[in-house]
């Protein structure tokens, strides 16, 4: 169970060089590449899950859309709160997490959700703008 918990932390930086070894076996092109439309979805959607999957950006559908039929099913039965961490993991991470059986997920989910909280915690909080103050940008005004 520990070397799971590993595991998918480990794949992180493992994931940096996957696009690098995937390039090689691939002849070198000197065209663009064209921008296309993000394939449909392998997994058949619920009305609600097509809502948000339409709702999604074009690099998330294309995500999406790349991930195995079984990776795209256990992404729909995560709670929304998990469904937004999962996107924020590495595609090496979230593959592995997906491929784990239940225990081994939950163990992961719990330091996974440690981890957000723990850097929610340090960050530091956003700065609001007092519109009373004027315009932070501008030169204080002469005296």
């Amino acid at each position: 169970m520990r070397k799971s918990i590993i595991l998918v932390f480990a794949a992180g930086s493992a994931a940096l060089a996957i696009p690098v070894a995937a390039q090689e076996g691939q002849p070198p092109s000197n065209q663009a590449t064209p921008q296309t439309e993000p394939a449909a979805p392998k997994t058949e959607l619920s009305p609600a899950h097509k809502a948000q999957y339409d709702s999604w950006s074009a690099q998330e559908k294309t995500t999406y859309d790349g991930w195995a039929e079984d990776h795209q099913a256990y992404f729909w039965t995560l709670p929304p709160q998990r469904q937004t961490i999962y996107w924020r993991l590495s595609e090496a991470d979230r593959a592995t997490i997906a491929a784990m059986a239940d225990p081994d997920r939950d163990t992961a989910w719990a330091r996974v959700e440690s981890q957000v909280a723990q850097q929610a915690e340090t960050a530091p909080p956003p700065t609001e703008h007092d519109p009373t103050q004027g315009d932070p940008t501008e030169d204080p005004p002469m005296m």
